[in-house]
């Protein structure tokens, strides 16, 4: 049998390599995870952030890491080459398995759609001050 493990070089493994994936502070973020995407590489790589805080018991750290590697294996032919980092919310702990495969798998197919072009990536959305809370002089003039 072929082995099936993730190899070192699929991997990001040093402080300074997530450093440059959150550098470019993209993100992609669904009900259970948190996707941050950046720094071109030769080939995908893959960065865990697994949360105490997010996870408390090892156990279920331990879960949602194999679950996260076990679909960026299978999808890793299909991903752009960049370094992703996952980041569990505090939801994933109560969900199922299936739920969570799906889950890692939707935000995988959304970044490669980003990178394909067929979706735009996201622009965190600012926030709109009521017009007669912005001072005068920034009002833009009306025609």
């Amino acid at each position: 049998m072929p082995d099936q493990g993730l190899p070192r070089a699929a991997r990001l493994r040093k402080p300074v390599e997530f450093d440059r994936v959150f550098r470019f502070k993209q993100k992609l973020v669904s009900k259970y995870f948190l996707l941050a995407w950046g720094d071109h590489t030769s080939l995908p790589k893959l960065g865990l952030a697994i949360a105490r805080k997010q996870a408390p018991h090892a156990v279920q750290r331990n879960l949602l890491k194999r679950i996260v590697r076990e679909t960026f294996r299978a999808q890793r032919g299909l991903l752009p080459c960049c370094g992703l980092i996952f980041m569990a919310r505090s939801a994933a702990v109560d969900a199922s398995r299936e739920v969570l495969h799906a889950d890692a798998r939707k935000l995988m197919q959304q970044l490669v759609a980003c990178f394909s072009g067929a979706i735009a990536p996201p622009v965190a959305p600012r926030h709109q001050f009521p017009r007669h809370q912005i001072p005068r002089h920034q009002i833009p003039e009306e025609s």
